[in-house]
């Protein structure tokens, strides 16, 4: 969870702030790589991959919307082994 969440605010920070954003959403790959490493779901690979994607393809809105899936997805998971 920490990993997505690390993820999200600083998707949040650097894609919010349109001055800073130019050529440097490469520093989001690396944090990515961490969320990358802790999916273990098909549907949890894609949803980077669609981030990453966007990301690269400039669709910053698209590159939020993926990560708050990640986000989503995480929580669920946690809320299901929880209850188990």
């Amino acid at each position: 969870m920490e990993a997505v969440e690390c993820l999200y605010r600083q998707s949040l920070d650097l894609l919010s702030d349109a001055a800073a954003r130019p050529h440097r959403e490469h520093v989001l790959m690396r944090p990515l790589a961490v969320v990358v490493s802790h999916q273990r779901t098909a549907e949890g690979q894609a949803e980077c991959a669609a981030y990453a994607k966007a990301l690269t393809q400039g669709d910053f809105g698209g590159a939020l919307h993926h990560c708050r899936r990640l986000l989503e997805m995480t929580k669920a998971r946690l809320a299901a082994q929880q209850r188990n």
